[in-house]
């Protein structure tokens, strides 16, 4: 009797440590990549210069993969556009009007 409980408790104790393993591994599956995203920018586009402090985008693009999450670039537009490195797309939920 004794030996089966510890068997009984040893399974539990190994289905459990199986089950957590695979929670972490599906949460790294789901996580989405770093990419390069354009951020919304003015409302109104014309001649002006890009907010301070950012550097310019170099060999960055729209869609590449980037290393540091929220790390911004600029330089390119006059619409004061910026790219930003993130896992999702900060214009899908809407830009503000």
């Amino acid at each position: 009797m004794k030996r089966n409980m510890i068997s009984l408790l040893w399974s539990i104790a190994l289905t459990m440590t199986a089950g957590n393993a695979g929670a972490a591994e599906s949460a790294a599956e789901i996580r989405a990549p770093l990419r390069w995203y354009l951020t919304c920018g003015d409302l109104l586009c014309g001649d002006r210069s890009e907010p301070a402090g950012q550097p310019a985008c170099t060999t960055e693009e729209v869609g590449m993969p980037c290393a540091e999450k929220l790390a911004r670039c600029g330089g390119f537009s006059t619409c004061g556009q910026l790219l930003i490195c993130t896992d999702h797309d900060p214009r899908a939920s809407g830009c503000p009007i």
